[in-house]
């Protein structure tokens, strides 16, 4: 798959990586609306579910909408979709951002209320040495390589879906320009 978004058919997932951004936190209220506000005011036919979102002012409400739409998208979930890592990924983009800390993002995979909890990566041996160093011993060089070899792994699987949902509304246009 491309990693340009322009380069690439309209079809893709775009409700379940909007619903990433948003579990993960890396997109509120004003950020969703914005971003259907986009799509409405540049494109001439918008799907319902866009506008259900530019008016959805809670979580829950904006959930609801995405759920809908998600059931309409096929995904390759063996490929590349796994929410909770995704979910980790967008967790270490705020990190980046210093919108959260190191530790923060180590407490949601290790709570089972948080979605990153269900992560493959806690089945990899040497992941779970290096949180257990991390973790017991507070070992910077632990902290590192869990940084480099899987967090920013994920972080850029993160960025590469939510490169595809900041340029959604221009990929619609240009679809609907080739097919008129």
């Amino acid at each position: 798959m491309s990693s340009d978004p322009k380069e690439v058919n309209v079809l893709v997932p775009i409700a379940h990586y909007l619903y990433i951004a948003v579990l993960s936190g890396y997109y509120h209220c004003e950020d969703w609306q914005k971003w259907a506000d986009n799509i409405i005011i540049n494109n001439k036919n918008v799907e319902w579910w866009i506008y259900e979102i530019a008016f959805s002012n809670t979580l829950d409400d904006v959930i609801t909408v995405i759920n809908e739409e998600k059931k309409n998208e096929w995904i390759n979930y063996n490929e590349e979709y796994s929410i909770p890592s995704t979910v980790i990924g967008y967790y270490y983009l705020l990190y980046k951002l210093e919108k959260m800390n190191f530790d923060d993002i180590i407490q949601r995979i290790m709570h089972d209320d948080d979605i990153s909890s269900e992560t493959t990566l806690l089945n990899d041996k040497l992941f779970c040495k290096l949180l257990n160093d991390y973790n017991y011993r507070h070992d910077l060089c632990a902290k590192e390589k869990i940084s480099i070899n899987y967090f920013q792994v994920l972080g850029e699987k993160a960025k590469y879906q939510l490169n595809y949902i900041e340029t959604y509304s221009a990929l619609l246009h240009s679809s609907l320009t080739k097919s008129s």
